[in-house]
């Protein structure tokens, strides 16, 4: 349905000051609350008339493709959950976007967020439902594009591999819980580059061996929380002498100190496990 003016207005918490026409109203707002109005589509008309927009609250429509063209670059939050998107069309104008929630959709891939990659500080994309019902695609190359990214809501995906997250060297904040990844390995470049603090896989595979998430708390330097429990001060240097003294064994690359990728030949972690 297309969006009228008279729409707009009704999404707005405010109202116009005395005699003051629909439109300068409408050119002043900074949020616009369109939640749950059965909207199907929505285009630039939304940002024309709200120049100014900083805030948009889109969630729980039925919207499948997202277009806005050059314009809205002033907004910094849109929030688009649980609608039916699978892609997005041109969205080049929203410059500014810092915060993308788009967690219950139908994305297929990440790869139509090439256009948002760098001004994004958070993404939510959990509980992505394709029609194929395929694992979605994190697209590596739109990844590395994202520079800043600090937030990663991506549960619930099916993802087996966090190899395309090596990308995200600003990364702090990453949810992985309830997919397939089963192994420490494809988690070792990220775990390595980015300055994670809060992590949590709970409900993959590898959240059954405690071995794999000590691996974690070893390679993750600045880790402060995993799987929801805050870390002890002492835990790190207790499993790191663990490691020293061959009486556990991780999955650390002396090449780059206690990083992850697989244990060097010769270590002592690699002599206990012979």
């Amino acid at each position: 349905m297309a969006m009228q003016q008279e729409a707009l207005l009704a999404a707005v918490k405010s109202k116009p000051y005395g005699k003051e026409n629909l439109a300068r109203f409408l050119a002043r707002q900074s949020h616009l609350h369109l939640n749950g109005k059965g909207l199907d589509k929505i285009d630039a008309t939304i940002m024309l008339s709200c120049p100014k927009l900083k805030v948009l609250y889109l969630f729980d429509n039925a919207i499948e493709r997202v277009h806005f063209g050059s314009a809205g670059n002033c907004l910094t939050h849109l929030y688009l959950q649980h609608n039916h998107i699978s892609s997005f069309g041109e969205v080049h104008g929203l410059r500014s976007l810092q915060k993308l929630y788009l967690d219950n959709n139908r994305l297929s891939s990440l790869s139509s967020l090439a256009a948002l990659a760098p001004s994004l500080v958070e993404l939510h994309v959990s509980s992505q439902r394709p029609e194929d019902g395929a694992p979605l695609d994190l697209s590596a190359g739109t990844l590395e594009q994202m520079s800043s990214l600090r937030v990663l809501a991506c549960a619930n995906n099916r993802i087996s591999s966090a190899l395309p997250l090596a990308g995200l060297v600003s990364l702090e904040v990453c949810d992985l819980s309830k997919n397939d990844i089963d192994g420490v390995q494809t988690l070792g470049p990220l775990l390595s580059a980015a300055p994670l603090r809060d992590v949590d896989l709970r409900g993959n595979p590898l959240s059954n061996s405690r071995q794999a998430l000590d691996s974690v708390v070893v390679c993750a330097r600045g880790l402060t929380t995993l799987n929801g429990r805050q870390l002890t001060k002492s835990e790190r240097p207790y499993l790191e002498a663990l490691h020293v003294k061959g009486l556990r064994h991780f999955a650390i690359n002396r090449d780059i100190g206690l990083g992850c990728g697989g244990v060097q030949q010769g270590s002592p972690a690699s002599a206990a496990s012979d």
